[in-house]
Parts: C-alpha cells; structure tokens; sequence
C-alpha cells in the first residue's frame, strides 16, 4: 500500500454524492482531524471518483480495511 497505514477516499463525484453532502468540507474536515491527531505520516485523505453507491449518502473507503 506505499508509505500509508490508511488511505481514505472521499467520493466528490457520481449523480448524488456531491448533492447529499459538501465533500469540501468532508475532505478539509478529514484532513484537519489527520493533522491534529499527528498522523500526516500514517493516514492520508484523498478526494476520489464515483464509487458507484450513488444514493447510499455521501461515501468514504478506508484502506487497507476496505470500509
């Protein structure tokens, strides 16, 4: 998986995702969270593409774990 212990994708695309939540805010939150619990070097929060779950609320996958 490279340097990370976690990845996290944060759907911001799709038919609904974007309109069910402010992804933005979801994102910089996440980050804000890693960066305060000074974990910059173990998880890293990227935005990502439809996950074709559309309709199921705003969607986040954590990696390794498949979450």
């Amino acid at each position: 998986m490279g340097q990370y212990d976690r990845h996290v994708f944060v759907c911001t695309s799709g038919e609904t995702c974007p309109l069910q939540g402010d992804t933005e805010k979801y994102v910089k939150t996440l980050r804000a969270g890693v960066q305060k619990a000074n974990l910059q070097a173990a998880v890293r929060v990227n935005k990502a593409g439809c996950f074709s779950q559309c309709g199921h609320g705003p969607m986040i996958v954590v990696y390794p774990e498949n979450v």
